[in-house]
């Protein structure tokens, strides 16, 4: 397990990334944002869940009235308030964790 530049404001992780290798796939999920994505290697795992930060992002703020109303899309709000205004440095306000463990869907 490694940690990549962890990034905290308010004593609050803005993002995590879990990336886990399962049946020779790597999937990767962002927990605060409920996002995951699967594919062959850890890098390009990484590198798809931060284009789907990204996407999801510009798409919460372009319908915000509607995720606000929604139970489960509500409280993302502060973070993507913190991705939209750090867009071109997400990657260093990442936490990224990493496990090859494939047990029990990979998590420990």
């Amino acid at each position: 397990m490694r940690n990549l530049e962890g990034f905290k404001e308010n004593s609050v992780t803005v993002i995590t990334v879990s990336i886990i290798r399962d049946s020779g796939k790597y999937m990767a999920k962002c927990h605060e944002l409920d996002l995951v994505t699967e594919m062959d290697s850890e890098r390009e795992a990484l590198k798809a869940m931060i284009e789907m930060i990204g996407e999801y992002a510009e798409d919460y703020r372009a319908e915000e009235a509607v995720y606000l109303r929604s139970p489960n899309r509500a409280h993302h709000k502060p973070y993507v308030d913190m991705i939209m205004a750090c867009q071109d440095e997400l990657f260093e306000r990442l936490t990224v964790i990493t496990s090859t463990n494939e047990q029990n869907g990979g998590y420990e």
